[in-house]
């Protein structure tokens, strides 16, 4: 059975990397419809209130997977296993071992993740017992409040190999620890660079007050305090080129404009490559420990040495792409923490071309329907069928681990939605009150990858 946290041989990630290239030097070739296009289209006007009635083709990864299996609408098939310990396999000879391989016994992964999470000053005993709230408060209905010995089931995807899905991995008390650790450390560390830097002059200056410069206050307090009758002049960002962009407070900032963080390898947003791949160089910093030891065996079979840690408001899309940067086809690892969304993943962008008539050169119109699964059958991965199997369309939740490793390191990915207002009251009440209101606003991912083997 195809496991997700399978690590691939060097040679076998330099392969899939050099197919990769291939085919997006081959872009410009003669391609049918989007996939994608039409999630995006069906999802960017759901609201809050219709997350009790999605489109059936979306799953939800906390229903049991006999469900997820029956239903037509979605052309995948699904299969749970207990995860355990994952180890470092750079040095192993097979680096293709799978999962259940690796260490006997899946309750093991229980006491290492409360170590972890103690010895790097997530957990402590008072957050635990007060902090963490049951399963009944969180508005998922599933995340994890405390260290237990309940198995942690992965879910996998016969038809996406090395893809898998792990709901409410992480604590609610973890949870809120990492995303003030992201705020009060990360955000304004002059080595992560933002979507802010390419526009702003020395942004992390300020982006190191964005919760508490005095006349900045923290949006949970910005709607009921009465304006003073005198202010001091507002903390702004200036732009590197006025006569382009203007000046940003920092309310604006935190509402929308602060978009993603970078941390480990400096990746460019604009040449999209790694400005070094050098150890120690100024452009690829040290990833900070405390969020490896989060993603590091013995929890994943990664390395952490670059990330990006995105900041996602209700309205904000991720468009398809392939993450194809790295020297290494080691397993991405996505978090997601904060409110709901939905991801889409799939192996095709775009369904085959539509044959040409050898009579007129003239192209037959394909069908662009991609939503409608009936003709898909469960179990089929035949690229050249006729109707193309639509992206795997997901439900993510506060807590919720995404790997993408295998043949699924390298699928077109994105996010069509983002749901304010779902974050789970219980890591609401966990975080710094100064946070809270603006958590409710945002789906903060984290997106952690190993940049050489």
């Amino acid at each position: 059975m195809p496991t997700a946290t399978t690590i691939p041989s060097p040679a076998t990630a330099a392969a899939a990397a050099t197919a990769v290239a291939a085919t997006v030097t081959a872009a410009g070739e003669a391609k049918g419809p989007d996939l994608f296009k039409p999630l995006y289209k069906r999802d960017r006007g759901l609201q809050t209130s219709a997350l009790g009635s999605l489109p059936a083709a979306i799953t939800d990864p906390r229903l049991p997977v006999a469900e997820l299996n029956a239903n037509p609408s979605i052309p995948y098939t699904f299969r749970t296993q207990p995860y355990r310990l994952q180890r470092d396999r750079h040095d192993d000879a097979d680096c293709q071992a799978e999962a259940k391989d690796v260490v006997p016994g899946e309750v093991d992964i229980r006491h290492a993740m409360d170590q972890i999470f103690r010895e790097h000053g997530f957990l402590d005993d008072e957050e635990e017992e007060s902090k963490n709230s049951s399963n009944e408060d969180s508005s998922s209905g599933d995340a994890r409040s405390a260290i237990d010995d309940t198995l942690i089931q992965v879910l996998t995807i016969d038809e996406l190999p090395g893809a898998a899905i792990i709901p409410g991995f992480l604590p609610v008390a973890v949870q809120a620890r990492l995303v003030e650790l992201v705020v009060e450390e990360l955000i304004g560390d002059p080595r992560h660079k933002s979507n802010l830097d390419a526009h702003y002059l020395d942004p992390q200056t300020l982006l190191a007050q964005l919760f508490s410069a005095p006349n900045s206050p923290a949006p949970s307090q910005a709607k009921s305090q009465k304006q003073p009758q005198e202010q001091a002049p507002a903390l702004e960002l200036a732009p590197r080129d006025p006569a382009v962009h203007a000046p940003l407070s920092l309310a604006a900032v935190r509402d929308k404009k602060l978009r993603w963080i970078t941390l480990g390898g400096q990746y460019n947003w604009t040449t999209k490559i790694y400005p070094s791949f050098t150890r120690t160089d100024p452009a690829f910093p040290q990833f900070p420990p405390r969020v490896a030891a989060l993603f590091s065996p013995p929890l994943f079979a990664v390395r952490p040495e670059a990330a990006i840690v995105n900041f996602y408001s209700q309205g904000d899309v991720l468009s398809p792409h392939q993450d194809v940067a790295e020297k290494c086809g080691a397993d991405l690892i996505s978090l997601s923490v904060g409110c709901d969304a939905i991801f889409y993943i799939g192996l095709d962008r775009y369904a085959p071309a539509a044959p040409t008539n050898d009579n007129d050169n003239e192209k037959t119109i394909p069908n662009n329907d991609t939503t409608n699964n009936d003709s898909n059958t469960k179990g089929t991965a035949d690229p050249c069928q006729e109707t193309p199997r639509p992206p795997l369309q997901v439900l993510l939740r506060s807590g919720d681990i995404l790997i993408m490793g295998g043949a699924a390191r390298f699928a077109y990915h994105g996010v069509g939605r983002v749901f304010r207002d779902t974050a789970p009251p219980a890591l609401v009440a966990a975080v710094h009150p100064r946070y809270r209101a603006w958590l409710t606003t945002k789906r903060i991912n984290l997106n952690v990858r190993q940049m050489l083997v």
